[in-house]
């Protein structure tokens, strides 16, 4: 797999991508904005078969020592190949190497794949937060609660 940082000009493959795994995705301007914050950065892998078809992407934010993933997808078809741990070892890369001490992220307690791989990668449940989600369902909205994680780099 090919893995490259993530740039502005890259907003309308990044919503197209996020598309594909959420039901309230961000659009291309939300991406763009996200990339013009100092301290946001991110990658990107590409399917192998398919040179310039990107696979997935993996975003973060960083402030002073700590680090945030901010958005993390692999379409279904790209899923169960080791994609999103070969993302995130990317970004954990490239936080240290900014200074990052640690890194935050929020998952739903109903991810259990995503819940397992970032447990798997050593981020330990440190809070909850109630509602921190949105599900849109033929039924309305429902909220869904998110663990709180962090993982040390030291």
């Amino acid at each position: 797999m090919q893995v490259s940082d993530i740039a502005v000009l890259h907003s309308d493959v990044l919503a197209e991508l996020h598309r594909t795994s959420f039901s309230h995705p961000w659009d291309s301007r939300a991406f763009y904005d996200l990339l013009m914050t100092p301290g946001v950065f991110g990658c990107l892998v590409y399917d192998d078969e398919h040179e310039y078809n990107p696979a997935g992407l993996c975003l973060g934010r960083i402030a002073a020592d700590e680090a945030e993933l901010l958005t993390i997808c692999v379409p279904p078809n790209y899923r169960g190949k080791g994609l999103s741990r070969i993302l995130l070892q990317r970004l954990f890369d490239v936080a240290q190497d900014r200074g990052a001490a640690t890194m935050y992220l929020e998952v739903s307690v109903e991810n259990s794949p995503a819940r397992c791989l970032y447990a798997d990668l050593g981020f330990k449940i440190v809070g909850c937060r109630p509602g921190y989600y949105a599900e849109t369902t033929e039924q309305g909205t429902r909220r869904i609660d998110a663990e709180l994680m962090v993982k040390s780099f030291s």
